[in-house]
């Protein structure tokens, strides 16, 4: 998050109040899209589609090594062409982008 610029005089309360307001607006509207998209998705459970969980998007990458790819084909299940472009991906980037899609506590 950004921080705010000063508020002219006398209006940083008023300021900080309708911030703080849209804020919250923006977390319920999160919430709220979350909710449609996963109506009966427990809190505590995760996922993602079958074949990228059974391809080789998340492979072994080593710490600190990661290498940039342009048009890398990955391994997946039959009947599915994977090609992946930017950095090469691991579990930890994996767990990231489920918990991010079902988590509702951000």
């Amino acid at each position: 998050m950004t921080p705010r610029p000063p508020a002219p005089e006398g209006q940083g309360p008023l300021l900080e109040h309708v911030a703080d307001r849209v804020a919250a607006i923006r977390r319920q509207q999160l919430t709220d899209l979350q909710l449609k998209l996963f109506p009966d998705w427990p809190d505590d459970r995760r996922g993602a589609p079958n074949a990228v969980i059974r391809s080789a998007v998340f492979g072994v990458v080593r710490r600190g090594r990661r290498k940039r790819v342009t048009d890398m084909p990955v391994a997946g299940p039959p009947g599915y062409d994977i090609t992946l472009t930017g950095w090469r991906l691991d579990q930890h980037d994996c767990d990231r982008g489920s918990r991010s899609c079902t988590s509702r506590a951000m």
